[in-house]
């Protein structure tokens, strides 16, 4: 058939594109409250994810192989961060509100972020189950270099396995879509291993590491009891239990924030057949799921800030009302910790007959 040859010589004619149905996640009564929420979020995790990417880049002692998985967490929340007034706008009767293109980078920013967050909070909980278990292997196991190629890796493989929202043969997209929501992006057997299990697994991971890493210190404390006899001498958490403390309270922070979305997610394809709880209930009620979703990107720093010494005189100095002399004390402190940490492996019973002086200048968290 030769081009520009007539309609009627064979060429089917063309057809005309489906109408839109984007009667759903527009603007509704609840859309100023959500809107100013998500709002309050970008602010404070836009600063506070800067602040911690600052204070690393800024002091020298804040350049740990942890440090490392932080930053990239960071980097994660920051993106998603920047991500919401995009999102968001598709609240507002926007003209691309229901059009392909818009719609499927929407959730290919959104879930590539969430993925990034949740592997990333994962491969810090084994970077702590190293350092507590196998303290005298750690710096060769977990070197920067290493941890830098672990970062790049999980952005990777984010950013690929959620390319797949951006293509036409694997995502559901059609131009009658009620929405702009994945449960009209992707097929529900693509999206809810993609978001659901993603979620789950990571938190089945990251819970048996961090109840090996207290286990670990349990029994090195009891060990610590044996050696010096019952008395009235405290044995205090080492740096390494005291980070990884820090980062369940972080891990518990994201799980509350991710698993609501997760489970809107389900739901969503779940009910797609009842009218009712899927367009009046769901659709709202997913608007708050996201919102606290966002949270999460503004929660870590808050949390650095309030349960780490080192970061919180980090951000002080930063701002203009913190003395770098108290960010050196705690540096100090830090390399007295990990001489400590040696010294009880390479001679337990000595570490542990003078852990009490040790100990008292081990601030590093």
């Amino acid at each position: 058939m030769q081009l520009g040859a007539p309609w009627g010589s064979g060429r089917p004619p063309p057809t005309e594109p489906a109408p839109s149905n984007c009667s759903l996640g527009g603007y509704t009564a609840m859309t100023p409250y959500v809107v100013t929420l998500d709002a309050i979020v970008c602010v404070a995790a836009v600063s506070g994810n800067l602040l911690v990417m600052v204070a690393v880049a800024r002091f020298r002692s804040l350049r740990t192989t942890t440090n490392t998985f932080v930053v990239a967490l960071a980097g994660a929340d920051l993106l998603a961060a920047l991500s919401v007034p995009y999102y968001i706008s598709f609240y507002f009767d926007v003209s691309y509100r229901c059009e392909e293109g818009p719609c499927l980078a929407r959730y290919f920013v959104t879930n590539a972020t969430n993925t990034m967050s949740i592997l990333l909070l994962v491969v810090v909980s084994v970077d702590r189950f190293v350092a507590v278990k196998l303290p005298l292997r750690y710096p060769a196991l977990m070197s920067r270099r290493r941890a830098l190629s672990l970062v790049v890796i999980i952005y990777v493989y984010s950013l690929l396995l959620n390319s797949i929202v951006l293509v036409d043969e694997l995502n559901a997209w059609t131009p009658a879509a009620a929405e702009c929501d994945l449960v009209y992006v992707l097929p529900a057997a693509t999206a809810v291993p993609l978001v659901a299990g993603h979620v789950l697994m990571a938190l089945a991971a990251t819970t048996g590491l961090y109840v090996g890493i207290f286990r670990e210190a349990w029994r090195q404390n009891r060990m610590a009891r044996e050696v010096t006899g019952p008395g009235p001498r405290c044995h205090r958490p080492s740096g390494d239990t005291k980070t990884a403390c820090m980062m369940v309270l972080i891990l518990g922070c994201n799980t509350v924030a991710m698993l609501p979305y997760a489970l809107g997610v389900c739901l969503r394809y779940a009910y797609i057949e009842n009218i009712y709880i899927h367009e009046n209930v769901l659709s709202e009620l997913k608007k708050m799921f996201v919102s606290l979703y966002f949270a999460k990107s503004a929660i870590n720093p808050v949390v650095y800030g309030w349960k780490n010494a080192e970061f919180a005189a980090a951000f002080r100095q930063i701002v203009g009302c913190g003395d770098r002399s108290k960010l050196r004390r705690h540096s100090a402190s830090a390399i007295c910790t990990v001489s400590g940490r040696l010294r009880r492996h390479l001679d337990p019973v000595n570490e542990l007959s003078s852990s009490a002086s040790v100990e008292t200048i081990d601030t590093y968290l």
